[in-house]
């Protein structure tokens, strides 16, 4: 699986008839995503909460591997060389209403979609619409798309 953050800002640049909207809206649209990956990318501290077994078939793996040294207690971030390093699969592709900003860890949506994050990260991990919502509320968005239609239009 893999989470998908849209930046679509075609409607607002719709109304620009002096200008092409569609290069203005890859141009902002990448912006505005590298701003959301900057909300959404960093590791918060580790939460250290219990994680309670949802059932006893869950609970004799864990043991079992736990025995068999597959795994360790305590977890310590990065110490498994599987890992999918979640803050570093974010890739931006550039679209022709703004840009797609997308986590390619087979996990991301799992910790940070806000409908489907598991109950573990809640409160701990920057979801994709609380990023994309502060960049949006901050002004920062609207900031990006006024300088990059102004410069393009002077």
């Amino acid at each position: 699986m893999k989470l998908t953050i849209d930046v679509n800002i075609g409607d607002v640049l719709s109304v620009l008839d002096k200008a092409d909207p569609e290069p203005l809206a890859r141009v902002i649209g990448v912006a505005v995503a590298e701003e959301v990956r900057n909300e959404v990318t960093p590791y918060p501290l580790a939460a250290r909460k219990p994680q309670p077994f949802t059932s006893a078939k869950q609970r004799r793996f864990f043991f079992a591997a736990l025995k068999k040294g597959q795994i360790t207690v305590p977890y310590r971030r990065g110490s498994d060389p599987r890992s999918e390093t979640l803050g570093r699969k974010w890739i931006i592709q550039p679209g022709a209403g703004g840009a797609t900003l997308t986590n390619t860890a087979s996990y991301s949506d799992l910790v940070q979609n806000k409908k489907k994050q598991a109950p573990y990260h809640k409160g701990v991990w920057t979801t994709d619409e609380d990023a994309a919502r502060k960049v949006e509320q901050s002004g920062v968005a609207a900031k990006i798309a006024e300088d990059v239609i102004t410069r393009r239009l002077t």
